[in-house]
């Protein structure tokens, strides 16, 4: 049988070299993208917990603003009762003045000492309508940004994790097919071999002698060259898994993110509502 030349073995090398610098490429990749998956969900986990907090701060505004409109309810409620029992001693008044008598002075400062009150209250109460007021129209349009913001910053969100898994596949794809590419050329050159130097299980092979052990140790690189193309196809095979599950990761990260921006768009929608 011919004996391969040294630049074929050379050749062979070289790929071998290529391989492991290719395999050594494809692991750092995965490290990248597992530490960019951890980078996202660190931001999302912050982006949450400020939601919580504002959605905190929401709901403390609100249960102020309800306590406020409580407190006014109370004092219009109060104020009508008193302007009631004004007009009641007003009636009681005139009565006694046309009656006559030495208390009419007396009733007289009474009813303008509670007029006077009367409309102190209702000045204040005017007051405060208006503050109240106005803190709700702040506060609506406040969580009216808010919720604007949230959906923002959602679609911005989907649209980078949309585009980093279509990179991702992209990259899966590349590699599975230079993969194939590598695997086909190293069959070639393990065929290539075998012609020149037969089947390994020939006759040839047990009636072999001192001046043959050049023949041993090609056959042996080619041995070699197969174990090493198995490898190759095992470290393809789990790199295709990393890369899966990568993807899964990423799409994981993705939906978690679409149902909590969608619980927190919904929560602060009823909150507006209310």
């Amino acid at each position: 049988p011919t004996m391969p030349n040294k630049e074929e073995v050379k050749l062979l090398q070289s790929m071998m070299r290529d391989r492991d610098e290719k395999i050594s490429t494809l692991q750092e990749d995965c490290r990248l993208c597992e530490k960019e998956i951890s980078c996202v969900r660190d931001e999302t986990d912050m982006t949450i917990a400020r939601r919580k907090e504002d959605k905190y701060l929401h709901e403390e505004k609100c249960e102020n603003l309800v306590q406020d409109r409580i407190k006014v309810e109370n004092e219009m409620r109060a104020l009508q009762k008193e302007m009631k029992e004004s007009s009641t001693l007003h009636e009681y008044a005139n009565l006694l003045k046309r009656a006559g008598g030495s208390l009419e002075s007396t009733y007289v400062l009474r009813l303008q000492s509670q007029l006077c009150k009367s409309m102190h209250s209702m000045g204040m109460l005017e007051n405060q309508m208006t503050i109240v007021k106005k803190n709700c129209n702040g506060m609506v349009k406040s969580m009216k940004d808010e919720i604007a913001k949230v959906i923002d910053e959602k679609c911005k969100m989907e649209v980078e994790l949309m585009s980093q898994l279509a990179k991702i596949d992209g990259e899966k794809r590349e590699s599975e097919e230079e993969w194939k590419r590598k695997l086909e050329k190293k069959r070639k050159d393990v065929r290539k071999l075998e012609e020149k130097l037969g089947p390994l299980d020939s006759d040839e092979e047990s009636e072999c002698s001192d001046d043959t052990v050049s023949d041993e140790e090609v056959k042996e690189q080619l041995r070699s060259l197969k174990g090493t193309i198995a490898l190759m196809k095992t470290e393809k095979e789990s790199m295709e898994k990393d890369l899966q599950k990568v993807l899964e990761d990423k799409s994981d990260i993705l939906n978690m993110m679409k149902e909590k921006y969608n619980y927190h768009a919904e929560t602060n929608s009823g909150q507006e509502s209310e």
